[in-house]
């Protein structure tokens, strides 16, 4: 309760617990980017054009992107990761243009590139641009955010009270807010209290000042532990991201509260928390001690902060170890000795595996505090992170059932829930149709089934994200089981047009579709095979009429490399294409009509 102390909670404490955020419970996690012209920077753009880019980051690494643009002034010239923050320009760090097929965007990124782009994807630094010959800087653009619970701590001690109490009283708290910012989850462990819990709170006030109290904390007198869901208003919101929110935990002695903290936002990086009991250990343990465990894998995926937090017991040693829920399994981070500045703290950063890092994010380890009574452990809790759990899908008449639909049209999804199973957000972006209706059905893969939320907005325009509320389990349970779809109707297809399961892995289910123009109200297709090439290619043109056209090829820079005039006949009709003398790199093949001008470009690779 002096100088000391405070040091050691601001160094060892804050510091500990610098980053916080992310990853699935199967070892994947989600990054999604919704892209329209007011994102660019500096200049907005005015377009129709929008976006949804879903990013799987998988377990070995490598990263899935897959995207779904719609209304861009003409056919996408380029396509890049770019290297800044929301609002500002920067520069090329990855180029996508060779997954970009007509208005979807469809690659894998390996592991060794994903490894560089990782960090800052973390960081939210990382943003998708989609360039267009109108728009040459970039027509659309999103910046990528990783799909989770924003994630708050406070250490509560009574030097932090206004006047200082003192105390030998203690806690840490942990704060999940919903992706929404509607809901706050807490878990709260507080010990050597002067008596009983009287009251807690979360107050409005900067550090250093008293404020009135915004929400109740739901406690019982006899408990050490405080856990509970508020529900909060964006005036909540607003206030803890300006850091004037504290917690307050009042006794009888100190009606205006014992101990304190302010409660501050972990930054960037993969976070985790876990409540500690008896209850949970291999096998049981009786006992009445609570503990905390809250840290954090650092941004660069090779080392871990950890801090614990025991009540009602006095224990010797504290680990993190292997072990799913019900099992045991050896030590991988060893806390060292208890904090002599507060009774029970236990804190450590350590550089850890990548298979063990792994391990944190399948839900596959636990805190354990231990003691000389229960040397095994007393006191456990399966670590969680704040990774959003979802399911994501590929939309295409492929899917439909019970019959196939055969169309050019393709979509994308992504459903993600909050950790208590209540929110859930649905992001969908679909092209190449008109839609009559778009809803979420009930259904197993190749199986119709009925509505069970509708999408309005995705039938007005082409891109939606919101939010539902539901009871607790109604949907995450079965999409996780892969029990849903996404299913978008037209006029010409009333049963739906396009369809996709959703899953917890891009599976692939709908390949790159050729490109499909509107010639005169008919429809015209343009496909490229082989590509990439290695020297001769075929432009497959299926044709609704007959016409004169030039096929010409040109390189990044605009150049005009060849140009051959040709009679397009009504239906099939293959044009032979020859690059052998062409450097490698990447080619626009553009067809033109000599009545109506340019009528499809597309992009071929050659190696």
């Amino acid at each position: 309760m002096n100088k000391l102390y405070r040091k050691y909670c601001i160094l060892n404490l804050l510091l500990c617990l610098s980053s916080l955020a992310l990853f699935a419970k199967d070892g994947r996690y989600f990054v999604t980017a919704q892209l329209n012209g007011a994102n660019e920077a500096p200049t907005q753009v005015v377009t129709k054009g929008k976006g949804l880019m879903i990013m799987t980051v998988e377990e070995n690494g490598s990263l899935i992107v897959n995207a779904i643009f719609d209304s861009l002034s003409g056919p996408i010239t380029n396509c890049h990761f770019h290297k800044a923050l929301k609002g500002v320009s920067g520069n090329v760090v990855y180029s996508l243009f060779t997954g970009v097929k007509g208005n979807r965007l469809y690659i894998v990124i390996p592991a060794a590139d994903a490894k560089a782009l990782l960090p800052a994807i973390l960081k939210d630094s990382i943003y998708l641009n989609v360039h267009t010959a109108a728009n040459a800087g970039g027509e659309i653009r999103g910046q990528l955010t990783v799909e989770r619970a924003n994630h708050y701590f406070a250490t509560m001690s009574g030097i932090n009270e206004i006047p200082a109490v003192t105390t030998s009283g203690f806690g840490v708290a942990s704060f999940f807010i919903s992706k929404n910012n509607q809901k706050v989850e807490y878990k709260i462990v507080v010990n050597n209290l002067s008596g009983a819990i009287a009251n807690a709170h979360l107050h409005f006030g900067a550090a250093g000042r008293a404020g009135a109290v915004v929400y109740p904390l739901a406690f019982t007198a006899t408990s050490n532990v405080l856990t509970g869901v508020l529900d909060v208003n964006q005036a909540f919101i607003d206030s803890l991201t300006a850091n004037k929110i504290y917690v307050n935990i009042h006794t009888a002695a100190n009606s205006g509260g014992e101990i304190r903290g302010q409660m501050e936002r972990n930054g960037v990086g993969i976070g985790f928390d876990a409540l500690m009991d008896g209850a949970q250990e291999v096998p049981a343990v009786t006992t009445n001690a609570r503990g905390i465990a809250v840290g954090s894998i650092s941004h660069n995926l090779d080392s871990v902060t950890v801090i614990f937090f025991g009540a009602g017991l006095t224990p010797n040693n504290a680990h993190i170890h292997t072990g799913a829920a019900g099992a045991s399994g050896g030590v991988i981070v060893p806390l060292g000795t208890v904090s002599p500045l507060v009774a029970n703290l236990y804190s450590t950063t350590a550089v850890i595996t990548a298979d063990n890092i792994t391990k944190i994010l399948r839900g596959e380890t636990y805190a354990n505090m231990h003691t000389a009574a229960n040397s095994g452990g007393e006191i456990r809790g399966q670590l969680s992170t704040v990774m959003l759990d979802g399911v994501v899908a590929d939309a295409c008449g492929k899917q439909e059932a019970p019959t196939t639909v055969t169309s050019n049209a393709q979509g994308t999804a992504i459903m993600t829930f909050d950790r208590l199973k209540s929110l859930v957000n649905i992001q969908a972006a679909r092209t190449g149709l008109t839609a009559t209706l778009a809803h979420i059905h009930v259904g197993a893969k190749g199986v119709a089934g009925g509505v069970l939320i509708g999408l309005p907005d995705l039938v007005a325009t082409s891109t939606v994200n919101t939010t539902v509320t539901l009871a607790r389990t109604t949907i995450a349970d079965s999409a996780l089981a892969g029990l849903h779809y996404i299913n978008i109707h037209t006029a010409a297809n009333p049963g739906g047009e396009i369809r996709g399961q959703m899953g917890t892995a891009l599976t692939g289910d709908c390949p790159l579709s050729s490109a499909t123009v509107d010639l005169r109200g008919q429809l015209l297709t343009a496909n490229l095979v082989p590509n990439p090439t290695q020297g001769i290619s075929a432009f497959f043109i299926n044709s609704p009429e007959r016409f004169e056209a030039q096929v010409s090829i040109s390189d990044l820079a605009g150049k005009q490399v060849s140009n051959q005039k040709i009679n397009i006949e009504e239906g099939d009709n293959r044009i032979p294409l020859n690059t052998q003398n062409l450097a490698d790199g990447i080619y626009f093949i553009q067809l033109w009509s000599r009545e109506t001008g340019l009528i499809v470009t597309e992009k071929l690779i050659k190696q």
